[in-house]
């Protein structure tokens, strides 16, 4: 076997055209390494300043070896069709079947002398990212495991190769056979972009699906196994079509109908192979993440939160039909995947299902649409920290309950007139929230199941019998959401000074509402929101019209944190909104910003106990639920007051090697390197090799 692979090699290296590849490839791998290179300096400045940011290991190193595996993937036909093919036409295979060495030595000798010349290539791959160790800090875990994958792919590639060979005794024909074989498994990835879940078996008989885990810096079981098989599908298949041809007797033997079956006998078993292969990877795997920090596994936190799952729990991706979304998707997901076999993505193209779409609240592309035990969330922001707080959300919100009392003239939370809340009350019900009209006429007590009770802008005052309903739930530690307005009854005052707010006499007028085209002036524009839990990181801008300016006691035992604030040209107007209005200070009309929301918490023995009180029902109507972010505030809301809002603060996971420090004699250097010297290097060495050979 050695004999043969060493001759093999020699007869390589004796051919000019041999080192010519090798330098055409590697002037293409550091030519497009340099551009990858020169993209990242650009961008470094900008990656120091965010969170998670990949680094340079990610965004160059990577891509550069996924790209010699497809520069590789067009020279290895010119390299491997002489193997078997030459000797065929030659007429020298008759020296190898004469040969006291069995068929598999020869094939394994061949297959050597093959992946030794492909380990060259390997090497230049690598010599172009370990040029930059110097500079920077590599992600050394995630470039070994990119390396190792890299490897496999050349190793499968060149049994492939191999295995053309031996079919026919034309090189011309092996070349074009081998260049066709590879790019069909290659491209077969691309069939996985429509599928309907992570893993589609035709996408994952395709070297391009099983090497990108591994570039990633994932070690996986089942993507190891897949490149052994195929490696030995494709060796075992041509030691079988050699000794045929080595014993041709008992191949004339079956007849013409005999040959044609066995041909169709050798398709299906390489098929056979590949969808074992396909298989096994799938579903038999243990994985390793050797990226740095490991980047590419899900913490703690996140893992517990999935061992509560008592459920499938559907991720339904609304995202176009294109290979790179979908995969950024998949990878994601497929992190959970890996912890919970309850978690089940699949993708839908938000184009060719348009009522679907829309009936899920679907308005950006690759938004996500959660769904568990009849509850659901969707999400257009996709990280680790998002993902795994909407799940905890919805696992809390089995046991919510939320009451809107009714009978006093108070917006109807299932209501379809203009100033109801129907829509919000259906979306909260989208939400997994049980949404309950409350009649305190036909109670002794608010239900002791309610974990929020809405008292929506009542047209006229609670019965004193109602009212004492609603002050012993708050004694019981019960949330509530109060909503008024600048003309709400009187007959509230126990309950104002129970909580310890109160209302400014007027209607809050916004000046800066003309500015957007708004031509009414009682409409209070809120774009920025004081630091709270139910608001952090919300960025929309919410409008409330006819709102009502409140305020708080300072001896009130309820602690009082504004949550809603208009603008500082806004003021509380007491005249009537018609005609020019200002802001009249003798009139005592308060000048903004004014606190239009005030949240509320106290302790008690069973936990923090929230309550909410807004100078405004309107933004929550039928009416003006679609104006800005009115409707994600309005779930803002509810989950903070129900106790949903508990995020797990999950942080990023930082590269190790986001900035490089290259001067630019360095880059001049190691550009002369990759462009100029190793290609031309390789030339010489080939040339002298060449001029060599004929002096012999």
């Amino acid at each position: 076997m050695l004999t043969i692979a060493a001759r093999e090699l020699r007869s390589l290296f004796y051919s000019p055209l041999v080192w010519v590849l090798l330098a055409v490839l590697a002037g293409l791998l550091g030519w497009l390494f340099l551009l990858r290179l020169e993209d990242f300096m650009q961008v470094q400045s900008r990656l120091l300043g965010l969170e998670g940011a990949p680094g340079l290991t990610d965004l160059v190193a990577a891509p550069h070896l996924e790209t010699a595996a497809v520069l590789t993937l067009l020279v290895l036909p010119l390299l491997g069709m002489r193997l078997l093919a030459e000797e065929y036409r030659s007429g020298t295979d008759a020296l190898l079947f004469s040969a006291p060495i069995s068929g598999l030595q020869v094939i394994l000798g061949k297959y050597l002398s093959l992946l030794a010349v492909l380990g060259l290539i390997l090497l230049l791959a690598l010599a172009m990212p370990l040029g930059l160790a110097l500079h920077t800090g590599l992600d050394w875990g995630k470039l070994a495991a990119g390396a190792l994958g890299l490897g496999l792919t050349l190793a499968a590639f060149a049994a492939a190769a191999l295995f053309v060979s031996g079919l026919t005794a034309q090189p011309g024909a092996a070349a074009a056979g081998t260049f066709g074989l590879l790019l069909f498994l290659w491209l077969l990835e691309l069939s996985g972009a429509g599928a309907p879940s992570g893993i589609n078996l035709l996408a994952a008989a395709s070297p391009a699906y099983h090497l990108k885990p591994l570039l990633n810096g994932l070690i996986d079981t089942g993507h190891l196994l897949y490149f052994l098989l195929l490696s030995a599908a494709f060796l075992l298949l041509t030691l079988w079509r050699f000794e045929q041809r080595r014993h041709p007797r008992a191949l004339h033997a079956r007849g013409r109908w005999g040959q044609r079956l066995h041909a169709v006998l050798i398709v299906a078993l390489l098929a056979l192979a590949l969808g074992l292969a396909a298989w096994l990877g799938a579903h038999y795997r243990m994985v390793w993440d050797w990226s740095a920090a490991a980047r590419n596994s899900l913490s703690p936190a996140s893992q517990t939160v999935l061992e509560r799952l008592e459920g499938p729990l559907q991720i339904t991706a609304f995202a176009p039909e294109t290979p790179r979304l979908r995969r950024a998707i998949g990878d994601i997901v497929a992190r959970y995947q890996r912890h919970s076999p309850r978690v089940e993505l699949l993708f839908v193209n938000p184009d060719t299902h348009p009522d679907l779409t829309r009936r899920l609240g679907i308005r950006v592309a690759g938004e996500l649409h959660l769904e568990y035990q009849g509850r659901s969330e969707n999400l257009d922001h996709i990280d680790e920290q998002t993902l795994t707080n909407a799940i905890q959300a919805l696992i809390l919100q089995q046991d919510a309950w939320v009451a809107s009392i009714v009978g006093h003239g108070e917006r109807q939370i299932d209501g379809r007139a203009n100033h109801d809340w129907g829509d919000f009350g259906a979306e909260l019900q989208r939400k997994g929230y049980p949404v309950q009209p409350l009649e305190l006429t036909e109670t002794a007590q608010v239900p002791r199941n309610t974990r929020l009770l809405i008292l929506n802008s009542p047209k006229i005052p609670l019965l004193s019998a109602e009212l004492q309903q609603v002050l012993d739930y708050l004694e019981r530690g019960g949330n509530l959401l109060w909503l008024q307005e600048p003309d709400s009854p009187p007959g509230f005052e126990a309950l104002s000074d129970r909580l310890g707010v109160h209302r400014h006499p007027g209607v809050v007028a916004d000046a800066a509402a003309s500015g957007l085209g708004i031509g009414d002036p009682a409409m209070a524009l809120v774009p920025r929101y004081p630091a709270h839990p139910a608001t952090d990181g919300f960025e929309l801008l919410t409008l409330f019209p006819h709102a009502a300016a409140l305020y708080s006691d300072l001896d009130s035992p309820w602690a009082a944190r504004p949550i809603l604030r208009t603008q500082a040209q806004s003021w509380t107007e007491t005249d009537p909104i018609e005609g020019r209005i200002r802001h009249n200070p003798e009139a005592g009309e308060q000048i903004g910003p004014l606190d239009i929301g005030l949240a509320l918490t106290r302790p008690t023995p069973a936990g923090v106990q929230r309550a909410l009180v807004i100078g405004d029902g309107d933004f929550l109507s039928n009416t003006y639920i679609g104006n800005g972010g009115n409707l994600d505030l309005g779930l803002n809301l509810v989950r903070w007051l129900t106790g949903d809002h508990q995020l797990l603060h999950i942080p990023a996971k930082t590269a190790p090697d986001r900035q490089l420090s290259l001067s630019p004699q360095a880059a001049f250097r190691l550009g002369i390197t990759w462009l100029l010297v190793l290609p031309l290097g390789l030339l010489f060495g080939g040339l002298w090799v060449w001029r060599r050979r004929r002096a012999s």
